[in-house]
């Protein structure tokens, strides 16, 4: 039963500890210092959707086809790209420190000290967890996460001078710390895939076709999404970041729905469409819709009526503007939610050109609505153009739903 209930338990560790750290932070640093952090920690979320479109997804929804042999040698060579793509990309973060240290752009070093902390540890670490669920591990799993998210929570909560730098440090060394324990069950051949590379062409063909147009989506992800908190950040100010950050921190509890979703419920419907067929697996999705959705509103509901002894409880008082962003966030939250679920039977049915295209044209109205949005709205304009553009999205992934699958 607790092996079971350990995947559902572990999403609510995971969302529950990046919750109160949050508050923590907002708490204990100065507005402009959570500013910062919070935009660090976009930039990682935000390259993060290119990890998952090129890593953890094709491993999520292809795996459940393959044999116990070809399913750890997809995971190997997987493991090994993305190994070889974070030392790249921590040579460009560094780079781009040094340079912005020379020309003495505080501010932007101040983002990529957090960056190149930030993002190695946790890709890695995101990586290694979805390996566990795609093996069962869930119970070694969520012993794993507790010890991360409570090394971290411990560390700042004891200590008794909260720096910018040192959080970032903490949390980078708790994830790196978590990765040494989930090494101890992996199942990784590096030296095998390194040494055969050739033998492996068909499976790089396979993470290819499938996730060329995941890529390309993530990609207009960014500027129908984060880039409108940066735009807002670079014009407005980190404070307003701050703000919207809150606000997004408090919506963010229905964030175990979203994560049960990416990693078990697709694992779960891929396994059904290629063991059952797509009728079983469309009615498992449909139950899956009515649930998630029904959850959803509820949760929604209930932190717009309680919205303010909520922000006085975990904020103590914080100016007006910092209700009006949540208002918008609870909006953003009902049009996010509808689209996960969307792109969710989409990716099983391996159609990802479909989630391309929605992006597309969301990506192009939004951006277009932006900057009229700035200039009579200020910093709400990031919400507002998001909201926009996640209604588009629904609207297009909806027109194609009844397109023939693969």
């Amino acid at each position: 039963m607790l092996r079971k209930s350990a995947s559902f338990f572990d999403q609510l560790v995971v969302s529950g500890g990046n919750f109160a750290l949050t508050i923590f932070l907002a708490r204990a640093l100065s507005t402009e210092d959570f500013g910062f952090f919070s935009i660090s920690w976009l930039i990682v979320i935000s390259l993060a959707s290119l990890i998952q479109a090129v890593f953890i997804a094709p491993m999520l929804s292809l795996t459940p086809k393959f044999s116990e042999v070809d399913q750890k040698r997809f995971c190997s060579l997987l493991f090994l790209e993305l190994i070889i793509t974070i030392t790249l990309l921590s040579s460009c973060i560094l780079s781009l420190f040094f340079i912005a240290k020379y020309l003495n752009y505080i501010d932007v070093t101040t983002i990529l000290f957090g960056l190149l902390f930030l993002s190695p540890s946790y890709y890695l670490y995101e990586f290694l967890r979805r390996d566990l669920m795609l093996r069962g591990e869930n119970l070694f799993l969520l012993i794993s996460d507790i010890l991360c998210y409570g090394l971290i929570l411990a560390t700042i909560l004891l200590s008794e001078t909260i720096e910018l730098n040192s959080v970032f440090l903490v949390v980078s060394s708790c994830f790196t710390l978590t990765i040494v324990v989930l090494s101890f069950k992996s199942r990784f051949e590096l030296f095998r895939v390194i040494k055969d590379f050739k033998s492996y062409r068909s499976l790089v063909i396979k993470q290819y076709d499938f996730s060329k147009w995941l890529v390309k989506s993530s990609i207009l992800q960014f500027f129908n999404g984060n880039a409108y908190v940066l735009i807002t950040g670079f014009f407005l100010g980190v404070a307003q970041v701050a703000y919207l950050k809150m606000a997004q921190n408090i919506v963010g509890i229905i964030n175990p729905i979203y994560v049960f979703l990416d990693n078990h419920a697709q694992l779960y419907l891929a396994k059904t469409r290629f063991e059952k067929g797509e009728d079983a697996c469309n009615k498992e999705y449909v139950k899956i819709v009515i649930a998630c959705m029904s959850c959803l509103i509820l949760v929604l509901s209930t932190i717009y009526i309680f919205r303010t002894n909520i922000i006085l409880f975990i904020y103590d008082e914080q100016p007006d503007v910092i209700y009006v962003y949540l208002a918008l966030m609870l909006v953003l939250s009902a049009f996010t939610g509808a689209n996960f679920l969307q792109r969710l039977i989409i990716k099983v049915r391996e159609d990802t050109k479909v989630i391309y295209k929605s992006y597309v044209y969301s990506s192009v109205l939004s951006l277009l609505a932006v900057y009229p949005l700035i200039t009579l709205y200020g910093g709400l304009a990031a919400v507002q153009a998001m909201i926009i553009a996640q209604a588009v999205m629904l609207f297009v992934l909806l027109s194609e739903k009844n397109k023939p699958t693969k």
